[in-house]
């Protein structure tokens, strides 16, 4: 392996043991960064059933639920 190589090696092995260390600041950033990405993927994914939910419905039951407004 070149020099170069090797040196990138050294990095990139002490940036994984960093991430590894359940101690250290990075570590403890990338939890904090994962559970708020995932909360708000979540969020926008049930937003998105809920509008698809909702918009089914509506056209299921659309000729019912103008009768029902007419009505009253």
């Amino acid at each position: 392996m070149s020099e170069k190589g090797k040196e990138l090696y050294e990095k990139v092995k002490e940036k994984i043991e960093q991430l590894n260390d359940k101690d250290s600041v990075y570590s403890k950033f990338g939890d904090i960064w994962r559970l708020a990405s995932l909360g708000k993927y979540r969020s926008f994914d049930l937003r998105y059933l809920y509008e698809d939910t909702s918009r089914e419905f509506v056209e299921e039951h659309k000729e019912h639920l103008t009768k029902i407004r007419e009505d009253s």
